[in-house]
């Protein structure tokens, strides 16, 4: 008998799915460093929900007192939901 609270799809395939959702929503966006944040299964939805965190060129500018301000990149992060059988992308947030 197969156990309904396991997916399908390994862990291992849902972050590769995800990581072809992603290029294929942010193919005309300059992201770089690119990489997984985290991966988890939501057992209630039958959903993988992959985190791919990026950068886009956005910075943030912290006061640091008498030495002005510094510059440093603002990280993005974007939650993938995908069918927990067939990998099927879902929607994104």
């Amino acid at each position: 008998m197969e156990d309904a609270t396991k997916p399908k799809l390994s862990a291992k395939e849902a972050v590769k799915a995800a990581f072809k959702a992603f290029d294929e929503f942010y193919e005309d966006t300059a992201a770089s460093y690119v990489l997984l944040d985290g991966v988890r299964y939501d057992e209630e939805r039958d959903e993988w929900v992959v985190t791919i965190g990026f950068d886009i060129g956005r910075t943030l500018s912290t006061n640091i007192g008498l030495l002005g301000d510094k510059r440093e990149p603002s990280r993005e992060r974007r939650r993938f939901y995908l069918n927990g059988d067939t990998g099927d992308f879902l929607r994104i947030d």
